[in-house]
């Protein structure tokens, strides 16, 4: 047959010039012909077969450029490979791409029932949805139900009319920083194989995913970019055309070495969303574009055919076989109804393609042999596990189980040591426990949130928890309440124990299970570890024979029991029979070590990072090991080389220590080592008894009964992290190690970017993925930057739309360890090669000294010089405040122990903590105070504040509200009428959710509030219309100091008052009483006394609007809902469980929050200064506490700290409170009564005691 078809450009597709110019490259080669055949089994009428082919292709002019003649052969065969080799044949053949012919067809007849159609074209004129489009018209033409072809010319007319630009920019922007491979010559034939795949949830991202994997492995790279062939029809001319449309795009994947098939396959969706708008500029072009001619773009090229399906000739059925895509670069899977497999000879040889073809079965499977997999075994258990309660309960009854301070209290009445618990009196109060959380709804498959301090009463609980079958959950009482809500709202226990015991509704169902303890998300969400009963009774039986705990020791209870760290100290002490010493809250190493010496203790159980100071003090000759401790157990993090060897000079031989590894998700510990002989890097050690672990890939896996059920409600979560392994199920630490010459495990870092810090697991993704929901927030990484003195810091490099508070942010969701010590802003993140962020030169950045010139006493240099080591940083002044500049409870025990090196008299922690700057605290440890001519200096008005003539307002009035994330703003902004404008720390759900704790209602919300992403510490604009600012946003602390107030209640005050007198606006104040005291003996009244008195000055020159000092803020009369950060209410929760109470008979300005809305938003019309509120007496208070139903004993202030302390441990939020009680005698002054407004009453205090749910002494 001939073909009369000839036009003057023979390829005018954008498609064919790559082509085009490729094949120039080697005019002879075969390497562009493609070619596949149909196998046709059953009756087949030749002659309509013929007259099919030959139709299709007449309708096919994108195939016939030239006049020439073609012809169709039929051939008979005796076997397929008689067929394969004319096929191959043919495929060797040259094309002339100057006059054709561009294709072959023939057909093959291997007897009566079977025949092949084989089709050969070059690529430049069609690519393999073309083959699919010619072969489903030849079978539906034989059957008589053709459908005709779309129109060539629309095809020929659309692509003329493409324009690249947009296109053109995404893939420069995307692949600017790419790298390329040089590339090689495409030797011809290519190596193939062909197998049977198995079925795929999604094909295309499946594929694409193993494919990634496999090449990751290959290469050991954290990147892969993949060709993706794409076909580019939908919703263009070319769907129904035969034709060269398809490009291929590069994709870029990362790969950790963590990451399962799931896990490539979520990156890979998300990539081919990213890309899929900009498929169409050619791949050739972009090649060019980038500089990259002559070499490769990408790596291995996945091929998908999701269009392949049978095809009928009649009653004759056709299943499409591939025999030759066109060239192959490096690698080639297609991925149809099987896999076949292509390589580059030049590059591979057939047994390497067949292994890398079954390793890609292995990773779409998840199965196949673990390769290069250490094992390592730690043996049987010398005797069985039994559960935890059958061991405390088989203890003497007279034994001591629990010793610290004043612990009488807990026990039911009889004769009992005030410092001391009996394993007798233990039980008897678990069991009273347990009935009461058995009625609350307790009982196997439920959870019990338990949300007490570190204290006998929580140890208690946990174990009644454990007595009714259900699983206990801990909670950090000091960590933000978003988390907890968070927490609880995944777990939704059937009870909390805080308080009191509060029944909750709507309870989850579990599988019987020990306690739940979360961890950090990679999104910043917490994950739900479920540990099962026999897993608990497993570590417990394995760990008490590793470390040696006797029924002679003591041992010291240190971790919050939010941490699994609790666990270990709590059940291996009391199923051994051995005695829990509840450490004192003082835990400067000094104050603890005096304490394991009054108490005899035997046994330590430390953070790692706390032993590391521990060990610095040790070393340093400032304190000795008590000797009565004979072991000491470390764990949470990596402990530092220099620390050991420092430990094993300072401490007896005979002292064993003991370094531990594991995560939550193995119940507590896995790995230990004995730290007796090391020299250089410190092991890990081997595992547990029962419990093994095998090195793949140099990933740690471990096995063995200790492994938890998986995260609660997380199924695929718990897959992934949970995998098969030889048969077996393993959990994936995620933790890189080696072995080193001993046969012990040596920890080598993350396949991922997860650190410690303080004992913390922390993922820097979930802390990114928290700082990038900030509006201000362009790009974050966050690394942990190691620090002269061997711990690391966590440092958040930022790039900014504009300067904000994220700190203020980050804490507000965050666990304090994962919040940020510092904040490093940066034009532009530095990237590696590959385009990806480099936290390797993020670890060792260093930001230039900023260290301004500044005359410092001896004692303030030294303290900054501490500050420097523990914080990492390098521009500190003797005005910073410790806690904004990133300091956390850990390092203030830091900061005490080295003080007292460097003094060689003891510190304690809290005069860190009720000093936050460093000339504060010099002054402190020199017996001085700190000056308060510096604050009195700032309270003078510039002389360039001149107000704007007052004017009217229009109804409704536009206004600024500040602090309306407050306990008052919020009530005020309830209040308010008109346009309001709400500057917030963070963006609108913010205020959503400040509004829901509070339970205010706001009317027309929506409509009238407008949240502005703002930093009042900043410096800040307005450029709108404003009548009025309403200023209730302070900082509020009774132990700070007056430059860490000034910020926010002086500087934003004067910020403010210009924006109102260039605006002509009122200004209205909210202040405080405590400035009628002129004693001023904080920093809180003194930048609040300041403030007032610039808006006092500011008045005076004409501005208008009123000061409204406030007493007091109580509880709404509405809700009862009291602010947990009123000083009150700190003391009542450190004093109502403990029993006692400062002697504070004082008068006080109480208002109800919602009666001073109320007032402020109608005295605003007025210019005044208003001092709103009656006064009630504390006494009074404490009365109504009492009749209440709590029992307590009242001391004098100075003495109140003490006596809290000497109850038992206190957690930070307790600390923090009794810091207002640790320097000089508590200065109290009498206020008197303002307007009259509605006070609190007994009535109102007895709802604000049945919402604050503080726990009764017992």
């Amino acid at each position: 047959m001939r073909c009369e078809r000839a036009v003057a450009d023979p390829y005018p597709l954008r498609a064919q010039a790559g082509i085009w110019a490729g094949q120039q490259l080697d005019p002879v080669s075969p390497a562009y012909n493609a070619g596949e055949y149909v196998d046709i089994r059953g009756p087949l009428s030749l002659e309509r077969l013929i007259q099919a082919i030959r139709s299709t292709i007449d309708d096919a002019p994108a195939l016939q450029p030239f006049s020439h003649s073609w012809e169709l052969p039929v051939i008979a065969v005796s076997t397929l490979g008689e067929a394969m080799d004319w096929m191959n044949a043919s495929l060797s053949t040259t094309v002339d791409l100057a006059t054709g012919p561009l294709f072959t067809q023939a057909i093959f007849r291997l007897d009566d029932e079977r025949h092949l159609w084989y089709q050969q074209i070059h690529h430049i004129v069609a690519d393999g949805y073309a083959f699919h489009l010619l072969a489903d018209s030849v079978a539906s033409r034989y059957s008589g139900d053709a459908r005709p072809f779309g129109s060539y010319e629309a095809v020929l007319a659309e692509d003329a009319a493409y324009d690249p630009s947009a296109d053109k920019a995404f893939w420069l922007s995307r692949l600017s920083s790419l790298g390329a491979s040089s590339a090689v010559g495409l030797d011809w034939p290519p190596l193939r194989v062909e197998v049977p795949l198995p079925s795929l949830g999604n094909l295309a991202v499946d594929s694409i995913a193993a494919v990634a994997g496999l090449h990751a492995r290959l290469h050991d790279a954290d990147e892969v970019v993949v060709g993706l062939p794409v076909m580019g029809r939908l919703g263009s001319a070319a769907l129904r055309v035969p034709c060269m449309w398809m490009n291929i795009v590069p994709l870029r994947i990362p790969v950790r070495r963590s990451d399962t098939l799931a896990d490539l396959a979520a990156v890979v969706k998300g990539e081919l969303a990213s890309v899929r708008p900009h498929n169409r500029y050619r791949y050739e072009q972009l090649r060019r574009d980038l500089g990259l001619v002559g070499r490769r773009l990408f790596g291995p090229v996945v091929n998908v055919l999701p269009f392949r399906k049978p095809l009928r000739f009649g009653t004759a059925q056709g299943e499409v076989h591939n025999v030759s895509a066109g060239p192959v670069e490096d690698l080639s899977f297609v991925f149809a109804d099987r896999l076949t497999a292509e390589a580059n000879p030049a590059l591979h040889t057939m047994d390497s393609l067949q292994s890398h073809v079954d390793e890609l079965l292995a990773l779409l499977g998840e199965r196949g042999p673990a390769r290069r997999a250490a094992l390592l075994d730690g043996g049987l258990l010398p005797i069985p596990p039994r559960p935890v309660l059958d061991l405390i309960a088989a203890q003497p009854e007279d034994r001591i189980a629990l010793l610290a301070s004043d612990l009488g209290r807990l026990l039911s009445p009889g004769p009992q040591e005030s410092s001391k618990i009996s394993y007798g009196a233990l039980r008897h109060a678990i069991g009273e426990q347990a009935s009461a959380l058995s009625a609350a709804g307790a009982r196997p498959g439920r959870i019990v949130a338990v949300g007490l301090p570190r204290s006998p009463e929580a140890i208690i609980t946990i174990l009644a928890v454990l007595q009714t079958g259900a699983a206990y959950l801990p909670l950090d009482p000091s960590a933000p309440p978003a988390r907890n809500q968070a927490i609880l709202a995944d777990a939704r226990p059937v009870a909390i124990v805080n308080e009191h015991i509060v029944a909750l509704d709507d309870p989850r169902e579990i599988q019987p299970a020990a306690y739940v303890i979360y961890t950090s998300g990679s999104t910043g969400t917490p994950n739900g570890v479920v540990v099962g009963h026999e897993a608990l009774n497993h570590f417990v039986a394995a760990a008490t024979a590793r470390y040696g705990i006797t029924k002679d020791d003591r041992v010291l209870q240190f971790a919050p029991l939010h941490f699994d760290a609790s666990i270990e100290e709590i059940f291996l002490t009391l199923c051994a029979g051995a005695t829990l010493v509840l450490r004192p809250d003082e835990i400067s190493v000094p104050a603890l070590l005096e304490a394991c010496e009054a108490n005899q203790v035997s046994v330590l159980d430390l953070p790692t990072a706390y032993w590391h100071e521990l060990a610095y003090v040790l070393a340093s000759g400032a304190a000795v090991l008590p000797s009565s401790i004979r072991t000491v157990i470390i764990g949470g993090e990596a402990a530092l080389p220099d620390r050991v060897a420092r430990w094993r000079e300072a401490v007896p031989d005979h002292v064993k220590l003991l370094n531990t590894y594991g995560p939550t998700e193995t119940t507590v510990v896995a790995v230990v080592a004995e730290l007796s002989q090391v020299d250089g890097e410190v092991p890990i050690g081997r595992p547990l008894p029962g419990v093994r672990a095998a090195v793949r890939d140099g990933e740690l896996w471990l096995f063995g009964p200790t492994l938890a059920q998986g995260y609660l409600g997380q199924p695929e979560l718990t897959a992934r992290r949970f995998a098969d392994h030889e048969g077996s199920r393993a959990y994936r630490t995620g933790d890189l190690v080696r072995l080193n010459a001993g046969g012990e495990l040596v920890f080598a870092g993350r396949a991922d970017h997860e650190l410690k810090i303080s004992g913390h697991r922390i993922d820097p993704a979930a802390v990114e993925s928290v700082l990038l929901t900030h509006p201000d927030v362009i790009e974050v990484a966050v690394v942990g930057q190691p620090l002269a003195t061997g711990a690391k810091r966590l440092t958040a490099f930022v790039v900014l739309g504009k300067e904000s508070d994220l700190r203020s942010h980050a804490a507000g969701t965050l666990p304090a360890a994962a919040v940020p010590t510092a904040f490093v802003r940066l034009e532009r993140l530095p990237r590696t090669s590959t385009g990806k962020i480099d936290r390797n030169a993020l670890r060792d950045f260093s930001p230039p000294s900023a260290l301004a010139p500044q005359e410092l006493t001896q004692t303030e240099a030294l303290v900054l010089q501490v500050w420097a080591e523990v914080l990492g940083a390098t521009d500190l002044a003797a005005t910073d405040d410790f806690f904004a500049r990133g300091g956390q409870s850990l390092q203030t025990i830091q900061v005490a122990s080295r003080l007292s090196v460097a003094l060689g008299r003891s510190i304690p922690a809290t005069l860190v903590f009720a000093n936050p700057t460093a000339a504060m605290l010099a002054a402190a440890l020199d017996g001085s105070s700190v000056t308060v001519t510096d604050f009195r200096a700032d309270a003078v008005l510039p002389p360039d504040l001149v107000p704007a003539p007052a004017r009217t307002a229009p109804v409704p009035p536009t206004v600024i509200l500040t602090g309306a994330t407050g306990f008052v703003g919020a009530h005020l902004l309830a209040e308010l009428p008109g346009r309001i404008i709400c500057p917030v720390r963070g963006d609108a759900s913010r205020l959503v959710k400040a509004l829901d704790r509070w339970q205010v209602k706001v009317p027309g919300l929506a409509e009238r509030v407008r949240v502005v992403s703002l930093d009042l510490a900043q410096s800040f604009t307005f450029d709108e219309h404003v009548d009025a600012i309403y200023h209730s946003a302070a900082t509020v602390s009774v132990v700070r100091g007056y430059s860490s107030m000034r910020p926010v209640n002086v500087d934003a005050t004067l910020a403010l008052l210009r924006l109102a007198a260039t605006r002509g606006a009122a200004f209205h104040h909210i202040s405080t009483l405590a400035v009628a005291n002129g004693s001023l003996v904080d920093g809180y009244q003194q930048s609040k006394w300041v403030a007032e008195e610039l808006v006092h000055q500011a008045f005076s020159r004409g501005l208008v609007g009123g000061i409204y000092r406030l007493g007091r803020v109580a509880g709404s009369t509405s809700t009862a809902i009291v602010n947990p950060d009123d000083l009150v209410w700190r003391i009542l929760r450190a004093g109502l469980p403990r029993g006692v109470l400062p002697a504070l008979d004082i008068a006080e300005v109480w208002t109800p929050v919602d009666i001073v809305a109320q007032a402020i938003a109608s005295h605003s019309l007025s210019q005044s200064v208003h001092n709103l509120g009656s006064t009630l007496r504390l006494g009074d208070v404490w009365k109504w506490c009492r009749d209440y139903g709590y029992s307590f004993r009242t001391v004098p202030p100075g003495q109140w700290a003490s006596a809290i302390r000497s109850s038992g441990p206190v957690g930070d939020d307790v600390e923090a409170t009794l810091a207002f009680f640790d320097g000089p005698p508590v200065e109290v002054a009498e206020f008197p009564s303002g307007q009259s407004l509605p006070t609190v009453d007994q009535d109102l205090m007895f709802r604000y005691l049945d919402n604050a749910q503080i726990p009764k002494e017992k």
